[in-house]
Order: structure tokens, then C-alpha cells, then sequence
């Protein structure tokens, strides 16, 4: 929608405008959390609950249908969805995110069992991580996002993998709450890095008119690697909990790998598609 309504040359501020309100979400969200858990838990979810169903009854009533491209009444099939691996160029940006996002799974898994079991902070502690991560973003993201718009896309995706990479790659040397904070402000400029451009470079990529089977393949996996990240972080830590910077520094060549990717990708596109303020 975000892709449908804005101008190609405002999206990149726009998804950092969405950015900071998902994450206003995720930093107020385990301080409100955690104080409804103190009277119930079910107390916890029957309001999440609400809350989640006035917000889609508000979107249902208030908001309109984006897309004016290409209407028809025909039925969508989910086998067409594999045409669009035929993009070479769009299918190789998303394997290649793919490592990306298997690192993006750690922050809620591997990164929270490792701080509170080895590095022994609380797991209020932990919660004060998750709010320095979404505050960081609600102060920053936007005029992150007015920033990289000077420069090319692939190269700043790169940059951001590159950052994920140091973040999490220090975790292994962190021996109390502070070090761990400056982990996590490490990897949230690489997340404020990565996270709009590459939504705004897929949009860029995708043709006007299948623009959602684009942004819903890069979605599948997005959602891939989120679930995927658990798991690999999960056996590397089994394998490697007797050493830490093996096991993080290792975490962290997942970047590494990304932000080659990248860089070797963004010298076969055109300047056209890899540029953030395109007309």
C-alpha cells in the first residue's frame, strides 16, 4: 500500500515513517506487557486481543483499496507466484536476503537465551534491550532514512548486513548489561539501515501492476528466515557454548555473506531500479 499511494521519490521516507511506528510498538509494547503480566496473564492477552481487533475493525472501515493498477475479476492462483522467479535479478536479491534475515531471528532468540543464561543479566534487563532497540528507531529512523537516500540501495543494504555482522559478532565478548546495550545499538543502525531500503528497492524492482506478488514473495521469505533464525541459532549455540566468540562471531558471517551479496548484485543493476529517489 505503501508502494501505491506514496511517490517513488518520498518511499523510502515513508517506509521509515512506518518503521517508527511498528517500532513505538515494540519498545511500549513488553513495558505495558509486563506490567499487565504482573495482575494476569490472561488479563495480558484477552486485551491484546481487543486491541488487535479494534485495530482491524478500524482498518476494515477507514481505509481503502491502494491499487488502481490492473483491476480484474480474475481469481488469483498461488502457482503464478513462481513466475516471478523468472526476475533473475529480483530472485537472487531475495536468496540473498535471505541470510539477512536468519540473523534477524537472533535479537528474539539466540540473543535473549545467550544474555540472561551466559552473560547473567535479568530478564527485565533483556526487556530494557528490546526498548533501547524500538526507541532507537522512534528517534532515529527517519532522518537515518533521509541519509541513505543519497546513495545507492544495494550499497547501503550491504552496509547495514555489514553492521548486523559487528553487533552481533561482539555479543560474544559482552560480560555485562552495557556491553550488550552496545550490541544492540550496533545492529538497530543496521536494522534502521536495511529495513526501508530494501522494502523501497523491492518496489522499485517490482512491476506496478504486480507489485504484491513481489513484495508478497520477498515476504515468504522474510518470513522464512525469521523462523529459520531460531533454529540455526539454537544448533550453533548447542555446538559452540563453549566459545562465545566462535559462536557469535559465526552468527555474524551470515552478514558477511549478505553484504557481498549485495555488493555483487548492485553491480549488475541499473542506476534506475537502485536508486532511492527514482521518478
Amino acid at each position: 500500500m505503501v508502494a501505491d499511494i506514496v511517490p517513488a521519490n518520498r518511499r523510502l521516507d515513508a517506509y521509515g515513517l512506518m518503521r517508527i511506528g511498528a517500532n513505538l510498538g515494540w519498545a511500549l509494547g513488553p513495558m505495558i506487557g509486563g506490567l499487565l503480566a504482573l495482575f494476569s496473564f490472561s488479563l495480558l492477552f484477552l486485551l491484546g486481543g481487543i486491541a488487535t481487533g479494534v485495530v482491524a475493525s478500524f482498518l476494515m472501515v477507514m481505509l481503502n483499496e491502494s491499487c488502481v493498477v490492473g483491476k480484474s475479476q480474475e481469481r488469483f492462483r498461488i502457482r503464478e507466484m513462481m513466475n516471478i522467479t523468472h526476475d533473475r535479478q529480483f530472485a537472487a536479491f531475495c536468496i540473498i536476503s535471505l541470510f539477512l534475515f536468519i540473523m534477524f531471528g537472533q535479537m528474539s532468540s539466540t540473543f535473549a537465551v545467550y544474555s540472561e543464561n551466559q552473560v547473567h543479566i535479568s530478564t527485565a534487563e533483556v526487556g530494557y534491550l528490546y526498548a533501547i532497540n524500538g526507541l532507537l528507531v522512534v528517534l532515529f529512523q527517519f532522518s537515518i532514512a533521509r541519509f541513505i537516500s543519497h546513495y545507492r540501495m544495494c550499497t547501503v543494504i550491504a552496509a547495514g548486513s555489514l553492521l548486523y555482522a559487528v553487533g552481533y559478532g561482539l555479543v560474544g565478548l559482552a560480560s555485562d548489561f552495557l556491553f550488550l546495550a552496545l550490541c544492540t545499538f550496533i545492529v538497530t543502525m543496521g536494522e534502521m539501515t536495511v529495513s526501508p531500503s530494501s522494502m523501497n528497492l523491492v518496489a522499485n524492482m517490482s512491476p506496478e501492476n504486480e507489485r504484491g506478488r513481489y513484495i508478497g514473495f520477498y515476504g515468504l521469505f522474510s518470513s522464512y528466515g525469521y523462523a529459520a533464525g531460531p533454529f540455526v541459532g539454537g544448533v550453533m549455540m548447542d555446538l559452540l557454548i563453549g566459545s562465545p566468540v566462535l559462536l557469535w562471531v559465526s552468527i555474524g558471517m551470515f552478514g558477511i555473506v549478505a553484504m557481498a551479496g549485495y555488493l555483487l548484485l548492485g553491480q549488475r543493476m541499473s542506476d534506475n531500479l537502485n536508486r532511492s529517489k527514482t521518478d
